[in-house]
C-alpha cells in the first residue's frame, strides 16, 4: 500500500462525507472547548409539533465546528468542521499531521495556530 493510499484512509477515518466521524466528535468538542479567548460558542433550538433539533458549535480561527441533532435528521445533521485553519488545528490536536492530510505544506504549525488563539 503506498503513502497516498494510507493518507486517504486516514482522512476517511476522521471525516465521512464532510462529517466528523462519531468516534472523534467528543474529542472535537473537548478541543474546541479548550480554545482560548477567541472561541465563540453558539447554541440554538428549533422545533414544531412534529420535530425538533438542536444546533450548536464553536467559532475559532477562520472557521470552527457546527453540530446539529434532531428527531428527524436529514443530511444537515451531524458534526462538521469548516475553515482551513480550524480544520488544521483540530487535526493537529487529534494527533494527525494536518499538512500531510490536507495536502498543504504551507499550513501553519500547531504552535503557530495556538499562538493565534492566544493559548
Amino acid at each position: 500500500m503506498n503513502d497516498s493510499m494510507l493518507m486517504n484512509q486516514t482522512i476517511k477515518e476522521v471525516f465521512a462525507g464532510g462529517r466528523v466521524r462519531v468516534k472523534y466528535q467528543d474529542r472535537v468538542r473537548e478541543i474546541a472547548g479548550s480554545v482560548g479567548k477567541q472561541r465563540e460558542p453558539s447554541v440554538s433550538y428549533h422545533g414544531s409539533m412534529v420535530s425538533s433539533s438542536y444546533s450548536g458549535g464553536c467559532k475559532f480561527l477562520d472557521g470552527g465546528f457546527t453540530e446539529t441533532r434532531g428527531f428527524f435528521c436529514d443530511s444537515s445533521c451531524g458534526m462538521f468542521i469548516y475553515g482551513e485553519l480550524a480544520t488544521a488545528f483540530i487535526l493537529y490536536k487529534l494527533g494527525f499531521d494536518a499538512r500531510v492530510m490536507m495536502k498543504d505544506p504551507k499550513l501553519p504549525s500547531l504552535l503557530e495556530l495556538e499562538e493565534q488563539l492566544g493559548d
